[in-house]
């Protein structure tokens, strides 16, 4: 949390840190256990409907899946790994400013 020096330095609350942690986790929680059944109950509410019969689609289509193989994983790997140093270059040159 960005500013939990200054609520440690100012306010004299010594974890504000894990304070942060907790709370932003509690969020994420609780917007994941209530972010159902709250959009369920506006549906209901609303009465909305599906305006075709045509089967709803979120990334991959019903009839193709992705190949999970050796290749695949690796290429994910890499991109992790490229994304992680990408991310540590990124925090070096930054820091190098100031």
């Amino acid at each position: 949390m960005a500013g939990a020096d200054v609520f440690v330095q100012q306010y004299g609350i010594p974890n504000a840190m894990e304070i942060g942690i907790a709370c932003a986790t509690f969020g994420l929680v609780l917007g994941g256990v209530a972010g159902g059944p709250v959009a369920h109950w506006l549906i209901q509410r609303h009465q909305l409907r599906l305006t075709s019969d045509e089967p709803i689609t979120v990334g991959f289509r019903y009839d193709s899946h992705p190949s999970i193989d050796v290749d695949s994983v690796l290429w994910v790997l890499l991109q992790i790994g490229m994304a992680a140093a990408l991310g540590m270059y990124l925090q070096g040159a930054i820091a190098m400013l100031g």
